[in-house]
């Protein structure tokens, strides 16, 4: 009669048992490892745990559970194989589609988890203070360059007139330069000046022209006919 020996097989333990164990020998918390390797708490339990269909799909979970191997020194390819077997069992188990087929790893993951990441967060906080920046230097860059605001009070345009003097006064900007038919004009501390020009028969041109430093360039023209007594 046939005797039957019965043996042993000492089976790998879990994935879930091998990172808990792990990190409970390092002395390390879970929020902590979270923030160190940038991935949610959540996913990490649900590693932990082995509630992979708490996962958002294989392809993201393959990526967890790597960074997770890499951060506590396991052996990173050999519980990636033994995850791909656990995960398609879960997968079975709990009616989720498995994930054999190379087209249907990819999955959706919800905004406000994207969002929830340090690295994130991070970045839009950057990007926000950046676009502050150049909200900023665009306004001062513009304050630069733009003209400054020319009035000119007198004369009138197209005036007749029979003197051989006129007064041209008006208003500017604070800090702006003016000239009168090439000729500087000096405005007082509110910004306003006067000059008497002299005039000729026929038609005469003023031209008023202001600018600050590094601005642009506002020109104001008069036209005045001098006609004789």
């Amino acid at each position: 009669m046939t005797s039957f020996r019965t043996r042993t097989i000492d089976a790998p333990p879990p994935v879930n048992e091998v990172l808990r164990l792990t990190r409970h020998e390092r002395g390390e918390q879970v929020a902590d490892i979270s923030r160190r390797i940038n991935v949610s708490t959540e996913y990490l339990l649900a590693l932990e745990g082995g509630c992979y269909q708490h996962l958002p799909g294989f392809v993201y979970a393959k990526s967890f559970l790597r960074s997770y191997a890499r951060y506590l020194r396991l052996p990173v390819e050999g519980l990636l194989q033994s995850f791909q077997q656990e995960y398609a069992v879960c997968c079975a188990t709990t009616k989720t589609p498995t994930v054999v087929d190379s087209q249907r790893l990819v999955e959706r993951i919800g905004w406000a988890k994207l969002l929830a990441t340090p690295n994130m967060v991070r970045t839009l906080c950057i990007a926000c203070v950046a676009l502050l920046c150049v909200g900023y230097l665009g306004v001062k860059v513009r304050g630069i360059i733009q003209p400054p605001v020319l009035t000119v009070a007198q004369p009138s345009n197209n005036l007749v007139t029979s003197d051989i003097d006129v007064v041209v006064n008006g208003s500017v900007d604070a800090g702006a330069q003016v000239t009168i038919n090439g000729q500087a004009v000096v405005p007082d501390q509110a910004g306003v000046f006067s000059e008497v020009i002299s005039l000729q028969d026929g038609v005469n041109t003023i031209e008023v022209v202001a600018q600050k430093k590094h601005s642009q360039v506002v020109r104001v023209q008069r036209n005045i006919i001098v006609v004789s007594n």
